[in-house]
């Protein structure tokens, strides 16, 4: 009885190994799927990555390049400012600069000897003209 049911369990280990003999083209077929299935997925999944950090990238220089574009703005928009702050002072120190010049003018001319309103005709009024001079004698 040992030996019939140690025949009986050969045969079915040797049934089962020839059935598994016989899937084993088959098993090895559905590995090698699996793997390419698999492969693929990580090609995808290194590829969405990549473009990823691609876009990252694109998007940290196309920030960098906008934040330039900016800085450069203000810089010019500064430099206008500064321009304008600086003619506006040139011309008021050009105004008090004329004002200056005629009040001194100003001073000069009533503080002179002979600084007395002139006439039209460029002579002194209370100081006769030759030809008054020449009526009166």
């Amino acid at each position: 009885m040992f030996i019939e049911s140690h025949q009986i369990i050969g045969n079915h280990q040797s049934t089962f190994n020839k059935s598994k003999a016989n899937n084993l083209p088959r098993d090895l077929t559905a590995a090698q799927n699996e793997i390419g299935r698999l492969q693929n997925q990580l090609n995808h999944v290194q590829i969405s990555l990549a473009a990823s950090r691609f876009s990252r990238t694109t998007d940290r220089q196309e920030y960098n390049r906008r934040i330039s574009e900016l800085k450069q703005k203000l810089e010019q928009q500064q430099e206008v400012i500064k321009n304008l702050i600086s003619a506006n002072l040139c011309t008021i120190s050009l105004f008090s600069l004329v004002v200056i010049f005629e009040a001194t003018y100003v001073k000069l001319r009533s503080t002179h000897d002979d600084a007395q309103p002139t006439s039209f005709n460029g002579t002194k009024p209370g100081i006769p003209t030759d030809n008054e001079q020449l009526t009166r004698e």
